[in-house]
């Protein structure tokens, strides 16, 4: 199983709330995962994920975004799905491309400053 080691800080500051090894046990019950180190004092967690199908939540942000809904009644609403607006940018590919590489996926990331903490993630 995938097993992730995670900044208690940085997971505390994606979640908004703080976190001791009960409460992190509880909320990852929720996406499948479970406690397997945690040093305060080293500001570190390591997790244990028993879904290797969702890719997605072998980061704190994906593991956040997972378990953000069930702390609130309420789920977050994301602009980007909104079909009636007309999109400003667009990619151009080539044809001759299509035979090695069918599909392609982009996207224009705005206000994250990226730092060494967030790159040893």
């Amino acid at each position: 199983m995938p097993t992730i080691e995670v900044k208690i800080s940085d997971f505390e500051s994606l979640l908004k709330d703080t976190v001791d090894e009960e409460k992190l046990e509880t909320l990852l019950e929720k996406v499948k995962g479970e406690v397997k180190d945690f040093f305060r004092e080293s500001d570190s967690v390591k997790i244990e994920l028993n879904d290797t199908n969702r890719p997605d939540l072998w980061t704190p942000e994906g593991i956040v975004r997972q378990i953000r809904p069930a702390k609130r009644s309420w789920s977050e609403r994301y602009p980007f799905f909104d079909t009636s607006n007309k999109a400003q940018y667009h990619v151009e590919i080539s044809k001759e491309v299509s035979t090695v590489r069918p599909y392609l996926a982009a996207c224009i990331s705005r206000g994250m400053t990226v730092t060494a903490p967030i790159l040893d993630q």
